[in-house]
């Protein structure tokens, strides 16, 4: 069985849109060897003109054989009709109706261009041979399609698909030509090809995103608690609790304000003195707002009922 990308199960095969590429996947899938590549749907970016724009580009099938090379074969459902004088070809659905289609050995020899400028900056130095054709698994005959520059010898139709390993190895040796010159592609090179087209990607998340994802979930969190507090500002009691970082501190600060914003002689207090300045230094210029450590409240704070006009 083939090693092919991607593998795809049975269910996968007939949601194709193609049914002629689910024909041919199915029938490369069972009948090329396995030290063979096949890639399905090689979607690549490549240059098209000389201003250096760019667009998409697709290949049906892509076979890399370690003996011979690498094929790309284009694929065509339905009758096929070609119009020499205006240069169209056309598919021919069941109905009879015609439906205008790129040029598919066209559309293959772009692709291999671009597929041999891929190997080639990894294969250094390979003369490698770099073919391509088109198959019609809808059709029996081929004849009447011929012309200079549609060599039967490039096509094939559904006679072919018993056997598609023979077929492609006539491909290869048409381009190849009696005294071949190319090297062969090697297990090397197919394993390269698999590294390129069909490699495997996994990218941690960065730690600087992990902690921004997490200052914002204290964040919301935070927010959270402050409708809650909302909710509960009639009340003359509440307890908060919470683990180190939830927001607590953020909190009390933010309900201080706004008590002292409302008129009300507020005063926040907390245990650590480090905090306690902290807290002394955001309530800076509020009016109605004290803030302090706890020790500073019992030990220096002498005028509380004074500044809060409180009994305590």
């Amino acid at each position: 069985m083939a090693n092919i990308i991607p593998q795809l199960t049975l269910n996968q095969i007939n949601a194709i849109p193609s049914k002629a590429e689910q024909k041919v996947y199915t029938a490369l899938q069972a009948q090329i060897p396995d030290d063979w590549l096949v890639v399905h749907s090689l979607e690549f970016i490549m240059t098209t003109s000389k201003h250096n724009s760019h667009g998409d580009r697709e290949a049906d099938f892509v076979l890399f054989s370690p003996k011979y090379g690498v094929l790309v074969v284009e694929v065509k459902g339905g009758g096929i009709e070609y119009d020499k004088k205006i240069d169209q070809w056309y598919s021919i659905d069941k109905n009879q109706n015609k439906h205008n289609i790129k040029n598919p050995l066209r559309q293959a020899k772009d692709a291999k261009y671009e597929i041999r400028s891929h190997l080639n900056q990894k294969l250094h130095g390979k003369n490698l041979l770099i073919a391509h054709g088109a198959l019609f698994p809808d059709i029996d005959r081929k004849n009447s399609l011929a012309s200079p520059d549609i060599p039967l010898d490039t096509l094939g139709t559904n006679n072919n698909l018993n056997d598609l390993k023979t077929w492609a190895i006539s491909i290869f040796e048409y381009w190849a030509g009696e005294k071949p010159i190319f090297d062969p592609l090697g297990i090397t090179g197919v394993k390269t090809a698999e590294l390129i087209y069909g490699k495997q990607i996994s990218i941690l998340p960065s730690l600087r995103m992990a902690i921004e994802e997490e200052v914002q979930k204290q964040i919301e969190l935070t927010n959270q608690q402050k409708n809650i507090l909302r909710q509960l500002k009639r009340r003359k009691e509440a307890i908060i609790e919470g683990g180190a970082g939830t927001g607590k501190t953020v909190l009390a600060l933010d309900h201080a304000q706004n008590l002292a914003n409302q008129g009300l002689k507020t005063i926040l207090l907390c245990y650590n003195k480090k905090l306690g300045n902290t807290l002394k230094a955001k309530s800076e210029g509020i009016v109605n707002l004290h803030s302090m450590d706890f020790h500073e409240f019992c030990f220096g704070y002498v005028c509380i009922k004074c500044c809060f006009d409180l009994y305590l």
